[in-house]
């Protein structure tokens, strides 16, 4: 997304958003890819963005799926997959602490309007 571009990070936040967007890394695979411990990362990530990694992560899945939800015609599994769940529960269980909706209900009440 264009909003961490916006701000001046420091080479090391930089290179975090470049994988994460690159190569969609969870923070195991990101901090053993740059060097560093997993506690380690987060903080220093959350010290520049307000957020953790696993917060970051989280938010674009969601948003993604979200995108995905109104915008296409794929089932709820197909977007789970997409979005790297193994099935759609881990979808459904995301909706639900964003939303309080299940993926559908989010569907049938919103993809009206957009």
């Amino acid at each position: 997304s264009t909003q961490e571009k916006k701000q001046n990070y420091p080479p090391l936040i930089e290179k975090i958003f470049q994988h994460i967007i690159d190569r969609n890394l969870n923070v195991k695979s990101l901090a053993k890819l740059l060097g560093y411990s997993p506690i380690y990362l987060e903080r220093y990530f959350k010290t520049y963005t307000g957020k953790t990694i696993s917060e970051y992560l989280l938010k674009r899945k969601f948003d993604e799926a979200q995108n995905l939800i109104l915008y296409s015609d794929l089932s709820v599994n197909q977007i789970a997959e997409k979005v790297g769940y193994a099935s759609s529960k881990g979808l459904i269980i995301l909706f639900k602490n964003q939303t309080g909706l299940t993926p559908l209900e989010y569907k049938k009440i919103y993809k009206k309007t957009k």
